[in-house]
């Protein structure tokens, strides 16, 4: 609204996020690489053992489809006809075209328009991408919070049970907001209308308050099983780094690290999760090189391996005109 009073176009908007992004990125990144060598951060990932690596890797291959287990138990609850086979197909789909996409939400943003255009029920979707991504948040935080709880005795400093604590309080307030928006009253005058976007979006999560439990059991432990997977994978990238961690503190890390890059910050995390790493890695006398390269690490799998499978998934389904229009802008 405000560039609009003034002339100017919406699409500036975003591209002084973008900018404003980059900069941030740029900017932690030059401080990070101050204090730590990149000689030695390149010499950590070159000495890197390979048989982990590809172990990681499968971890990252196992993602979408436990995504799709998630996403399709709460697209039936909506009355959508999904098949298991298409929900795949759209997380391939985010997976590339998320690569090109600074921040977080464009996943999500990304599965809804894909969904949509298999089906024409935009509040349905959006009610079911939004609750499972909340549902794997408040999973992720409370294994996080369970790993440093069982890793307290080891004399861990616990100042990430606060961060931990209020993200879950936040995820479970707005997951309540969200299957109660057709009860609360101050919601009711824009979603009084069943007619209007607000309306039919408030109906769609309010759907998800009468889940039958074996319904909630899944969504739960497609989200539980997910997690895990991505614990295992960074346990395979610290072995084949040589990173002498229990497995317990990576679990809780990894919850804190991710929790911190879902912030909309910079441009996929970069240089937030590095820092993160760094100061939560130090207390274990693991040197900031080693910490960056396991940080580089998980963000490398899922960017190598992620374009590579998806773009293979993608070209028996899409021409390459279209995928490249799609992600990196180019005219057909």
């Amino acid at each position: 609204p405000l560039l609009r009073s003034y002339g100017l176009p919406p699409e500036l908007g975003r591209r002084l996020k973008t900018a404003v992004k980059l900069g941030v990125t740029g900017t932690i990144l030059y401080l990070i690489f101050t204090f730590v060598p990149f000689a030695e951060v390149v010499r950590s990932i070159r000495m890197a053992h390979v048989p982990y690596l590809l172990a990681a890797a499968a971890m990252v291959v196992a993602g979408p489809f436990l995504s799709a287990g998630r996403l399709k138990v709460l697209t039936d609850a909506q009355g959508l006809s999904f098949s298991a086979f298409q929900i795949v197909h759209v997380n391939f789909v985010a997976a590339l075209y998320g690569l090109a996409l600074p921040g977080q939400l464009a996943g999500g943003a990304i599965r809804w328009r894909r969904l949509w255009l298999l089906q024409r029920r935009k509040e349905e979707i959006l009610a079911a991408i939004v609750y499972g991504r909340i549902i794997y948040l408040v999973v992720m935080c409370l294994l996080g919070l369970a790993f440093l709880a069982a890793d307290l005795p080891r004399g861990v400093e616990p100042g990430a049970i606060p961060s931990l604590l209020m993200l879950v309080a936040f995820l479970v307030v707005v997951t309540w907001v969200g299957v109660r928006a057709d009860r609360l009253r101050w919601l009711r005058r824009r979603s009084s209308d069943s007619g209007s976007f607000a309306g039919r979006l408030a109906a769609a999560a309010g759907l998800y308050r009468r889940l039958p439990r074996r319904e909630v059991a899944a969504v739960f432990g497609f989200a539980t099983a997910e997690n895990l997977a991505a614990v295992l994978g960074l346990l395979f990238l610290a072995a084949a780094l040589e990173i002498d961690v229990a497995w317990i503190t990576l679990g809780w890390i990894r919850s804190v690290v991710q929790a911190v890059t879902s912030l909309p910050v910079s441009i996929s995390g970069l240089g937030v999760r590095e820092g993160g790493m760094i100061v939560l890695l130090e207390p274990y006398g693991i040197s900031g090189a080693r910490a960056v390269a396991l940080s580089f690490l998980m963000f490398g799998r899922g960017l190598l391996l992620g374009a590579a499978v998806s773009y293979t998934h993608l070209r028996a389904h899409e021409t390459v005109l279209v995928i490249s229009y799609a992600v990196f802008c180019l005219k057909r």
